[in-house]
């Protein structure tokens, strides 16, 4: 029996937020903007979350985009993400996605600036005589952010 409730106290210790940092900066390309919205902090990494909308440029797929996401801070390490969130709603050739990363480790204490790239997104479909999806759609980006972190660097030990 101890071993789940020091399981749970662990995951709710990883999982407790530090800081929300408002990123809120759009780009566009290929017809497509794509807002990045926030960062927020965690004991054991952090969340980055986008918003992708297209007003004609790319028609609606009934499916999620698929993000070529990297990223560094400004000392070039590289962070690993990871999608843990999508939801997303569109007609025709009006949409718009909004798809959350977990990043990982913690941002480096030293970090001043976090920089976010999205080189490509792409579309896939199930298609059932190769049993596998298909990209069915590919745009070109790039849509990149630099989002400068507080002067301490240290977001990571940073109290809500």
């Amino acid at each position: 029996m101890g071993r789940p409730r020091r399981a749970a106290t662990a995951a709710a210790r990883d999982s407790a937020i530090h800081m929300v940092v408002p990123i809120a900066q759009a780009r566009e390309a290929s017809g497509i903007t794509v807002l990045a919205l926030s960062l927020e902090t965690y004991t054991a990494g952090f969340v980055v979350t986008f918003q992708a909308q297209s007003h004609g440029a790319v028609p609606f797929i009934d499916e999620r985009p698929t993000l070529t996401l990297t990223v560094t801070d400004d000392r070039e390490r590289q962070y690993q993400v990871l999608l843990c969130g999508v939801t997303g709603e569109g007609v025709r050739n009006d949409w718009q996605w909004r798809l959350t990363y977990r990043c990982f480790p913690v941002l480096a204490p030293d970090a001043a600036v976090l920089r976010l790239m999205i080189a490509t997104m792409v579309w896939q479909l199930p298609n059932p005589t190769r049993q596998a999806f298909v990209p069915v759609s590919t745009v070109e980006g790039p849509w990149a952010f630099a989002l400068p972190l507080p002067p301490t660097g240290d977001i990571a030990s940073a109290s809500p």
